[in-house]
């Protein structure tokens, strides 16, 4: 196995997982019946998983499993019971999101190698640090990283990276797409994405009008001017009437503007063309469908840049699909491997094969070496049809999906008479094994039956050998077997397939028995429970029905630990609230019933920071800031710049929505400001809890996907619950204004229209350069006191994004009277969605 590079290819069936080995595949990801990221594929049952590791393993491949879903308060007693297994058979790794099911694993199987799912957004090598700390052998880094990025996270930290290199795209940072959840209740972080990105939609500005591109105002341009030419004269006969209401459509050309040729043609010509382009530009609506991702150009610098696994994606593929994609990396990775770059050079050929296996409207090299870009998305659909290479799917069927393979050994046996059969086998190329089962020095020798005398002709060694060579189904076959007879020898040919049986059987138990494990007693959840019951017993809880935190937040109370601060004076009840626009501070700092205002760093500038603090202070309100939902190398820059103002800010709390911007507000001299954790963080189960409490979070916000139900189970004291708010869909390193019509480096809000007629909001944060889309409809849990009553949650939190501030006043009064005041008012929504809270998730 090569111990530089790993090709990790994608397996959603057991005949995936062979093709992908018989194909040249280092390692295999599979998801099991449950747990897994793609819960439609065909993931084998347990028993098939079992085998599917022993196949691996046999052939020198390693073998993860996918577990990288969140996980709900009431599941987290079935993991120990779905892990064991697997656990015990020789799993050779858990690709993890859920940080809860993070610290289960490391309690109950502490020697079980973790990596850190793409869904944990690792943006940064600090959250990659947090990750290795917390046992991490390797970390998936998002596919929206650079090359520089990646390296930074090589030079910092000791653990092992896996990018992405060829497959689908997502439009959003994965594990921060709700899109899928909020339209129709299946989550991608629950396995279910129903992939809305890859639909139609038009771009609108705010008022409702088409965005056009610079070309698509162009052709309007030529087809208006065209038009004009050919509209008759009045009072004289219009010309071409014999043609009248007939259309000539002319050939399809490749959908790129050809100036010259419209300019050297007369006004007909360049209005048919015109007109042509129109129409293909009205089908530019797939403006959330990337293209996938190819990197046989860039494969020399991804590895250089110290990414150690090559990840393919396509679990939802067929077999060969993976067989032909990873035969074909395989190819280029040994070249690179052997030669380096000399000589290095994607042959058009391989490029059109991994076309011809799938085509969503042509490759792009991904991330890499652009942040974003039109020329990254498809745009149009994938045609429903197109005509498949038939040669070339019967070689792949033929080389690799249908194939059976099986390991060499050598072998010798030594038949004598009246003495009993000896064979002896051991491994061919042990270079082909895993290290565990190299290890192990893989020979074995096993005696049969005593050798009888020949009462006619003796066997020879040509019939001896013909019939030890016969290992059917089994993972070997004899490269070399030698035999050494001595007598007048006789051995019925039972005897000799029995000897066969058993000397294989015991070459296979060697070479699989280094990676069997034996798992310890599984800790009850009830036993965290009731440490859990006795910590808040401790701390004291919130009283029933009450909708404030305990905890918190003088200025003076910054050196304190978050145990301390939670015994502190009782905050007044109130609403928090978060606000990305600057016009809505004053009405937020007017009103009587907010205690807690977050201010958005995308809104707010530095220059803002300070009076906005003070004025928070003037009117008896505390002020946070809240931190970018991605922190990139463009955050990073931004708040180095500005830290001074940061630090005199006086803010009371940051707000936090990546786990990279932790660390970095702690080594800036920022960690004894309180951090709380915002909903994307998400915290789904009481040990996911517990692990963003050691990371230093003061208060975490209750994640957006559990329902009510789900929210009682797990517990809500001194969390935040979300009750008002145009909900984030999706958070993408892509621009909408960019892909629409040019990046103009000014934030502003589009809208994009879905097939059903609704509107979902755009924003563009040019300040750390990534897109926001939001839930159509806001939520609203008004209506909803009694319940939320009895959730008890330590606050609630309004997020105001896209409101006036009319609108801001008119839903902070209903909210106050609603839930401060047991005033039944007017409901001012007219429009709004209960997001999850009634319905959930599955």
């Amino acid at each position: 196995m090569n111990s530089r590079v790993e090709i990790l290819a994608p397996a959603g069936s057991i005949e995936s997982m062979m093709a992908a080995v018989h194909a040249g595949a280092d390692a295999i990801y599979m998801g099991g019946s449950r747990f897994g990221a793609r819960a439609y594929a065909d993931n084998p049952e347990e028993d098939r998983f079992l085998e599917a590791i022993d196949y691996a393993h046999l052939h020198g491949c390693r073998l993860y499993m996918t577990v990288n879903t969140l996980v709900k308060e009431e599941e987290l007693d079935q993991l120990y019971d779905f892990l064991k297994p697997y656990y015990e058979r020789g799993l050779d790794a858990v690709i993890v999101q859920d940080l809860g099911v993070w610290k289960f694993i490391r309690e109950h199987f502490p020697d079980l190698p973790i990596h850190a799912s793409t869904q944990m957004t690792v943006t940064g090598w600090r959250s990659a640090k947090i990750l290795k700390e917390m046992g991490a052998t390797r970390v998936v880094t998002a596919r929206e990283l650079s090359l520089q990025e990646i390296a930074q996270i090589r030079d910092h930290v000791d653990v092992e990276i896996e990018s992405f290199v060829h497959g689908a795209l997502c439009y959003c940072y994965s594990g921060q797409c709700l899109l899928s959840s909020l339209i129709g209740g299946r989550s991608g972080n629950r396995g279910r994405c129903a992939q809305p990105c890859r639909l139609p939609y038009d771009v609108l500005t705010a008022g409702g009008k088409p965005v056009q591109s610079a070309a698509k105002q162009t052709y309007a341009k030529l087809t208006e001017t065209a038009h004009e030419a050919r509209r008759p004269i009045p009072g004289k006969q219009s010309l071409g009437k014999k043609n009248h209401g007939k259309q000539n459509y002319g050939k399809q050309d490749s959908g790129r503007p050809d100036f010259n040729k419209q300019k050297a043609g007369k006004h007909g010509n360049a209005s048919q063309h015109g007109a042509q382009q129109n129409t293909s530009f009205q089908d530019d609506r797939y403006v959330l469908s990337l293209k996938d991702l190819c990197t046989l150009d860039i494969l020399p610098d991804i590895i250089e840049s110290g990414v150690y696994s090559l990840k393919i994606e396509g679990r939802m593929k067929s077999p060969r699909y993976t067989a032909g994609v990873v035969s074909i990396y395989r190819k280029y990775v040994d070249y690179y491997l052997e030669h380096g770059r000399d000589g290095y050079k994607a042959d058009p050929a391989d490029r059109k094969m991994l076309l011809d296996l799938f085509d969503r409207g042509g490759f792009t090299d991904g991330y890499y070496q652009h942040h974003n870009g039109r020329e990254m998305v498809a745009l149009k659909e994938k045609p429903a049809f197109r005509e498949g290479n038939q040669a070339l799917f019967d070689r792949l069927d033929r080389d690799y999906v249908e194939k059976k393979k099986q390991e060499p050994l050598s072998g010798h046996v030594v038949v004598k008479e009246g003495e009993p059969l000896k064979l002896s086998l051991w491994y061919s190329d042990p270079e082909r094994l895993l290290e565990e089962a190299a290890g192990q020095n893989p020979c074995v020798e096993v005696t049969g039956t005593e050798v009888q005398t020949a009462q006619n002709q003796p066997m020879g060694e040509d019939k001896l050998l013909k019939q030890l060579n016969k290992t059917g189904n089994t993972p070997f076959y004899f490269e070399n077997l030698t035999a050494e007879i001595e007598g007048n020898c006789f051995v019925p040919v039972q005897a000799l397939n029995e000897l066969r049986r058993e000397a294989l059987e015991q070459m296979e138990e060697k070479l699989l028995q280094p990676f069997h494990r034996t798992a310890g007693m599984a800790r009850s959840v009830d036993e965290g429970e009731n440490e859990r019951s006795e910590q808040q017993s401790e701390n004291g809880s919130m009283e029933a029905g009450s909708c404030h935190a305990k905890s918190e937040n003088l200025p003076g109370s910054r050196n304190m630990d978050n145990a301390e601060r939670r015994k502190t004076t009782e905050e007044p009840r109130g609403l928090h609230i978060s606000l990305e626009e600057p016009n809505l501070l004053p009405v937020a700092t007017a009103h009587p019933d907010v205690t807690r205002i977050y201010l958005d760093s995308c809104g707010f500038g530095p220059e803002t920071w300070k009076n906005a603090v003070q004025e928070c202070h003037d009117n008896g309100k505390t002020c946070s800031l809240m931190l970018p939902h991605i922190f990139r190398m463009e955050a990073e820059t931004y708040f180095r710049k500005h830290m001074d103002a940061l630090k005199e800010a006086g803010f009371d709390e940051l707000v936090v929505k990546s786990l990279d911007e932790i660390p970095f507000l702690q080594e800036n001299g920022l960690g004894n400001i309180p951090m709380v954790s915002d909903a994307n963080l998400y915290v789904m189960n009481h040990l996911s809890r517990e692990q963003m409490e050691s990371l230093g979070i003061f208060r975490m916000t209750l994640p957006l996907e559990l329902n009510s139900r789900e929210l009682e189970t797990l517990g809500c004291e001194e969390m935040e619950l979300y009750v008002y708010g145009y909900l984030p869909a999706m958070v993408s390193a892509q621009c909408i204004v960019r892909t629409a019509r040019g990046c103009t480096k000014k934030p502003e809000v589009l809208k994009m229209k879905d097939r059903t007629g609704k509107d979902l909001p755009v924003k563009n944060h040019c300040r750390f350069c990534y897109n926001t889309i939001y839930n159509p409809s806001p939520l609203s849990l008004l209506g909803q006191e009694k319940l939320i009553g009895r959730l008890a949650p330590g606050a609630l939190r309004l997020a105001f994004t896209l409101e006036t501030p009319e609108q801001t006043k008119e839903i902070l009064d209903a909210f106050a009277d609603h839930f401060l005041h047991g005033e039944d008012t007017k409901d001012p929504l007219k429009d709004f969605t209960r997001g999850h809270f009634k319905r959930g998730v599955e």
